[in-house]
């Protein structure tokens, strides 16, 4: 992947996390506010994919490239 793709999708999906779609009166869901649980799954999706970017992408230690 290059770089300026790499960039391109973390900012994406970062912007993602941020629930901005939700209002004051959102209802509950297992003890939390909505936009808190989708706040939640979006900062572990994000995680995941931060993770397959740099396990693609990282230089690995025996590579002589």
């Amino acid at each position: 992947m290059k770089l300026d793709r790499i960039t391109t999708l973390s900012w994406v999906v970062l912007i993602f996390t941020v629930p901005w779609v939700f209002f004051e009166n959102t209802p509950k869901l297992i003890g939390l506010p909505s936009w808190a649980l989708y706040a939640i799954i979006a900062a572990v999706v994000y995680s995941i994919i931060l993770f397959v970017v740099i396990e693609k992408t990282w230089p690995r230690e025996g590579d002589d490239e």
